[in-house]
This record gives C-alpha cells, structure tokens and sequence, in this order.
C-alpha cells in the first residue's frame, strides 16, 4: 500500500511517545508541497504561513495562487481539530467548476483518507480528517470547509469561521469582503480559557487596475484610500512559480493578448 507523505509522518509521529502523536504531523513544509505537488515559490510560502489577519495574494498567471489559497486553508484544518473554514467565489457556478475542482484535487494528493465526508451543495461540504491524535489514539474531530458563493450573503446566516478564502477576490466588492472579515472567530476551549485556532481572511486575485479596491485598500501609496493598509499584500514576481509548469505554459497563454493584457496577466 502506497502512503501519502502525510501518512508517513504521522505514522513516524505515532512511534514518538505522546507529544508526537499530539503534534503528529507536524512536517508543515511536507504538507505543504505535497498539496501544491512540488517545492512553493518564495511568495506562495510566505502567504501561506502569514500570520496576517487580511491577506491578499496577487500576481500573473501561473503563480500558484488558487493552490495557495487551498493551503492556506488545508493545513490550519488538519492542525485544529474541529474547527470551520470558508471557501468562497462570487457565484457558484464560478465556483464550482474552478475553486472546488482545484481544491479537490489538491486535496486528493494527501491520501485516500483525508475526507471524512461530503456533502454536496450547495452550499458544498467537505469534513478533512484532522492531522492530530489523541492520547489514545483516536484521531481529533474532523474539521469542515464549506464551499459558498457571495451573492447572497443572507444564506450565511450568522454563521461563523475559524478562516475564510475567496479566490478571484476582484470580483467581490468591498464591503462583502469587509463583511466575512466580521464572520472570523475564534474557538475558545472551556478547558484552557484561549483563544484556539486562525483568524484570518485570506484573498486571492490576478492583478488588478489602480483604480480598484483592492489595491487601493493593500498599497501603501499616497493616492491610497487607507492611509495604514487593511492588510498585506503577497504579490508574486514574473515566471517565479515557472518551474512548477509546463516549458511552453507561458507561450500558449499570451497568445492572442493585447501588449496591456501582456504587462498585467503575464509580466504581473
């Protein structure tokens, strides 16, 4: 039988005592490329590991953003057991036939056991097995992601998550991305009195114009709007994430673009 690297870590950790199965995993780097399927570039590790309650991660095409975004919600998933994660998109049609087909192949590559359960949508429902064990053994509770649009923000109810993601965050305006910010909560465990968990709202989009919001909330220029940026901005140089695509990857993409569609979705 073929193990994931995952599953070779905490098997190893399993064979540690106690303290390593509590922490069974916890090779973040390995799990890391495992979902992405090879090494992150500088910018997809930095965003990934952001301690940053707002982040915006922008950058070409080819940056590996959608798969950063995956992982900025997968790991923080297996690390707290029990906890709730939001993955959105402006429409879920858009949705689904790109974020969550791309998050469930990412996912895949951890191992035939990291999905507890789905259900399907929407909104969509994903419970990861948690990368923690018990004392005993038992793995911790599984924890959800669940999959929504945002153009209906009333569904939501007064739900609450330990983190949210949404890819193609320039699609989104302002003040719904404000809106899931106010949705982010801590888990308080009645036995230690602390707050468990992320708290983050993490956002994902090919580069935009200057005019639009979300450079004129993350830049800290003078014409900005927000005199301290809301929070900070990851943007990916031209070709860094090249070695994890095909050789002719950038050649087909810029075919048929204008010079300024070149400067923005290639060069960045």
């Amino acid at each position: 039988m073929r193990l994931s690297r995952l599953e070779k870590a905490q098997r190893a950790a399993r064979s540690g005592g106690e303290e390593a199965v509590v922490r069974a995993s916890l090779n973040y780097d390995a799990i890391v490329e495992t979902v992405l399927g090879g090494p992150p570039s500088k910018t997809q590790r930095a965003f990934i590991f952001s301690p940053e309650r707002v982040s915006w991660f922008t950058g070409p095409y080819g940056s590996g953003k959608t798969g950063s975004l995956v992982c900025s919600v997968v790991l923080p998933a297996l690390i707290y057991p029990d906890s709730k994660w939001f993955v959105a998109r402006a429409t879920y049609w858009t949705l689904q036939e790109t974020t969550l087909g791309d998050f469930e192949k990412y996912i895949t590559r951890l191992g035939p056991n990291i999905v507890v359960d789905r259900q399907k949508g929407p909104p969509y429902k994903v419970w990861l097995a948690s990368g923690l064990r018990k004392p005993n053994g038992q793995s911790e509770e599984p924890s959800l992601v669940i999959f929504h649009s945002l153009d209906d923000m009333d569904k939501l109810g007064s739900t609450q998550f330990s983190g949210v993601a949404v890819d193609e965050a320039n699609e989104v305006q302002q003040p719904i991305a404000a809106a899931l910010d106010g949705r982010l909560r801590h888990r308080r465990e009645h036995y230690e009195q602390r707050p468990m968990g992320p708290f983050f709202l993490r956002l994902a989009s090919n580069p935009v114009r200057r005019s639009h919001w979300l450079h004129q909330y993350f830049c800290a220029e003078a014409d900005c709007k927000m005199q301290v940026p809301w929070g900070k901005k990851f943007k990916s140089e031209p070709y860094e994430n090249a070695a994890n695509l095909p050789p002719d990857y950038y050649t087909k993409i810029s075919g048929g673009m204008t010079q300024e569609q070149k400067l923005r979705f290639v060069l960045g």
